[in-house]
């Protein structure tokens, strides 16, 4: 491999040696320091040596008294003196490899492997705001310091590898299992050292506490509002007096499960607009940069969609160009307007309502009453109702030292 590639640059010659001293020919080669390789042996030798070494033959060739001749030639200057003529089709063939090794000298694709809360939006931008984006020379990188920024600005990204292939960037990251909370924001990772209380996310009544670190404040069928103290992060050691001798403080650990009502509510309009699509047209253009060249009239219709897929061009496996080929579908329509039957209408309502289900059930959350009602009034169709559900409330908060206190089941208040 090594042979072919330095050959093509200097030129190789391939010779058919003959007569009675091919072996000593061969010999007294490598004994001068010329370099042979391929050695073919049959009724004559046949070998490959460089264009520099086929004229330090000569004193070898006399010397053994065989006969060379030439079988094959190849290699760019070979390939420059066939087409001595065509001096721009040869400079226009040496521009385009200067091209390529200069565009292979920069970043042209970034993408993101691994994110699932984190959108590839989200990870670019962050890059961008850190001077990191397509058209970045590779001598500017340091994949170690992209790792630590992205480490130190996301706390949920656990791990991060950035490498290089080609003319891409790939940035590899893993983040925090545990799923986020869609009501109350993100639940903090605990800082050794300091004391965490668990607290209410949402209005619900208590149905199930287990503690396994800290105080608990309330009981089950309590009552309580967002942002209510559930455990405690400490709990107190008292002597056989009864006596608070010290207080120990930690993070609280426990599973606090609550019933929670939703409201839920959705209208279906029963007159509705439906585009009829007729004749498309497909059109092409590309962009390198910001710079768009159309290659065909992209004027857009009245009534018209578009509908528009992107390629990036590269010229092998990562080695990716600047260079994009887009290519738009100009879809013609008619609106027209629709009646929803009642039936139709109520089969809508139904699948959306299901779909919400299926949205809590995924979450881990057990639905124990559905109450909602589904009507046809005038041109409308609406699902009104309530959804209860049992689902876990509590959320990780740094602790406020307040006296340690527990909810009455009479009022729901609480007393020290």
């Amino acid at each position: 491999m090594k042979e072919k590639a330095t050959g093509f640059v200097y030129g190789v010659v391939r010779i058919c040696i003959q007569g009675e001293n091919k072996e000593r020919f061969v010999n007294l080669c490598r004994s001068s320091d010329i370099y042979i390789w391929d050695i073919r042996d049959s009724s004559d030798y046949s070998l490959c040596v460089s264009v520099e070494d086929f004229f330090r033959l000569k004193p070898i060739i006399k010397k053994t008294a065989v006969k060379t001749k030439i079988q094959e030639k190849y290699g760019l200057p070979f390939l420059i003196y066939q087409y001595r003529k065509r001096k721009m089709f040869v400079a226009g063939l040496l521009t385009s490899f200067a091209i390529i090794y200069v565009l292979s000298l920069f970043i042209w694709d970034m993408q993101v492997d691994g994110n699932y809360s984190h959108s590839d939006y989200e990870i670019l931008k962050f890059l961008k705001e850190n001077s990191i984006t397509p058209g970045i020379k590779k001598s500017k990188l340091n994949c170690d310091e992209i790792e630590k920024e992205i480490r130190n600005h996301y706390f949920d990204i656990t791990w991060v590898s950035v490498e290089m292939t080609g003319t891409r960037l790939i940035v590899h990251i893993k983040e925090n299992e545990e799923e986020l909370r869609q009501e109350g924001g993100e639940e903090p990772a605990p800082v050794e050292g300091v004391e965490y209380d668990i607290v209410a996310v949402k209005d619900a009544v208590v149905t199930d506490i287990i503690t396994r670190s800290g105080t608990p404040a309330v009981k089950a069928d309590l009552e309580v509002k967002a942002g209510d103290t559930l455990v405690y992060g400490r709990y107190d050691v008292v002597n056989d007096s009864s006596e608070v001798i010290r207080t120990q403080y930690l993070t609280a650990d426990a599973d606090i499960y609550g019933k929670v009502v939703y409201q839920y509510e959705y209208t279906l309009p029963l007159n509705y607009v439906k585009k009829e699509y007729h004749e498309s047209k497909n059109r092409f253009s590309f962009r390198i940069g910001n710079k768009i060249y159309r290659l065909t009239n992209n004027k857009e219709e009245e009534e018209t969609d578009v509908i528009t897929e992107e390629k990036q061009l590269s010229l092998y496996g990562d080695f990716y160009l600047p260079v994009f080929l887009t290519k738009s579908t100009y879809k013609s329509y008619e609106e027209k307007e629709y009646i929803y039957s009642e039936e139709q209408a109520v089969k809508l309502c139904e699948e959306k309502l299901s779909y919400f289900l299926e949205k809590l059930e995924k979450n881990t959350i057990q639905i124990v009453e559905n109450n909602v009602t589904i009507e046809v009034n005038n041109d409308m169709c609406q699902s009104r109702g309530t959804i209860t559900v049992i689902e876990n409330i509590g959320q990780l908060r740094v602790a406020e030292n307040e006296p340690i206190t527990e909810m009455t089941e009479e009022t729901g208040e609480s007393y020290e």
